[in-house]
């Protein structure tokens, strides 16, 4: 199932927003980034960012979700995010961070929030047998096919 962020929490009386969601340990694989919006959701990211190096995958949301009990807006939710990948194998080595703003009696505070053991994508190791028997088989068939040219 893709990753998508409800602001469903236990509010106690204040307002948050959700405004970013990081993505770790993607390495060099081509990522192909969306959000569905045929399932549950209210809104998606304006803007997806990778970083330099490949590794973080960076989801902003300049019109933030927001989760409040004071409000009489109902709480909002993100939609499915879907990240496609070229890989074949995967890890549980990667993590999620959200970043959260909290708006309260005592003024504006900022959080992140990690979560940890989220698959991400591992190159995949080819087992050294398949490419000698590919090498044999093909010098097997140069080697025939000039017995049947010199004949």
């Amino acid at each position: 199932m893709p990753p998508r962020l409800s602001t469903s929490f236990n509010n106690t009386g204040s307002t948050f927003f959700v405004d970013r969601l990081e993505f770790y340990n993607f390495g060099a694989f081509d990522v192909d980034v969306n959000y569905r919006t045929d399932r549950l959701g209210d809104r998606g990211p304006t803007q997806a960012t990778r970083s330099l190096d490949g590794n973080t995958l960076t989801f902003d949301y300049d019109f933030p979700l927001v989760g409040s009990s004071i409000t009489p807006n109902p709480l909002e939710s993100s939609f499915f995010l879907s990240l496609n990948t070229n890989a074949t194998e995967f890890s549980l080595d990667g993590r999620i961070s959200a970043f959260i703003r909290y708006i309260g009696a005592s003024g504006t505070e900022t959080y992140r929030f990690d979560f940890d053991n989220i698959a991400v994508p591992i190159q995949a190791q080819v087992p050294i047998p398949a490419p000698i028997l590919l090498f044999l088989s093909g010098l097997g068939l140069i080697v025939g096919a000039r017995r049947q040219l010199a004949q």
